[in-house]
């Protein structure tokens, strides 16, 4: 399977792109991968991007219970923990340090996605220790099926494909509204409408600042 994202921004004047790219290997298609990679680029990145290598753990369901992720740049050290529940909650540890320099090597950031209804509610994030408040994202929902929401996937590594906190590739349904709540800062709101064909899949979308009313995101979808 492959997943490729691209994401343009023209307000300076000369577009560029951020992009990455998720590959894995399925032996059969009733076992899960052991693990999978991950090649992205980001603006200012050098031309060969970044890259992240993914070892999964599942429990006896063959659900993943957690995903530990190095990145080639941090010499391969593991930089985040990804931990799910039987809720389907999930939590994410960010690490920060040296494994070989003693008392470095701690979690740095908690971030926690809550799930209901095979959508995610809210996803909390704080800084450690002392859990310092960092952001707070909410989602609502519209009735209109998710075209990329595959049933396998969201109840494993569908939770590594909530893209930019804006575009959601886990949750079942698409949304109606995205509000951030960054530290102290206002509110940013995002409402969305979404336009189906005659057998009523989503074929297009459009996400408005809720207090401007200017266009923030445009979504199409081919099938």
């Amino acid at each position: 399977m492959t997943l490729n994202a691209y994401s343009y921004d023209s307000s300076s004047g000369t577009p560029v792109i951020d992009s990455f790219f998720v590959s894995f290997t399925l032996n059969q298609s009733t076992k899960p991968p052991s693990a999978y990679d991950e090649a992205y680029h980001y603006q200012g990145d050098p031309p060969a991007g970044e890259s992240e290598h993914h070892e999964l753990l599942y429990d006896v369901q063959n659900r993943v219970t957690t995903d530990s992720i190095t990145v080639s740049s941090v010499n391969n050290y593991a930089v985040q923990h990804y931990k799910y529940d039987n809720n389907g909650n999930t939590t994410i540890e960010w690490l920060f340090g040296f494994p070989q320099t003693p008392s470095s090597y701690v979690v740095n950031q908690i971030d926690t996605m809550f799930v209901q209804n095979e959508t995610i509610k809210t996803d909390i994030n704080y800084n450690m220790p002392g859990a310092v408040f960092n952001r707070l994202f909410t989602r609502s929902y519209s009735t209109h099926v998710n075209p990329l929401y595959n049933t396998a996937l969201a109840n494993s590594l569908g939770c590594l494909m909530v893209f930019n906190n804006f575009f959601d590739f886990r949750s079942e349904y698409l949304p109606t509204q995205f509000s951030d709540q960054e530290n102290s800062s206002p509110v940013i709101t995002i409402n969305y409408l979404w336009a189906v064909d005659a057998t009523f899949r989503v074929i297009s979308g459009v996400g408005t600042d809720a207090t401007s009313g200017l266009t923030q995101q445009i979504y199409t979808f081919t099938y």
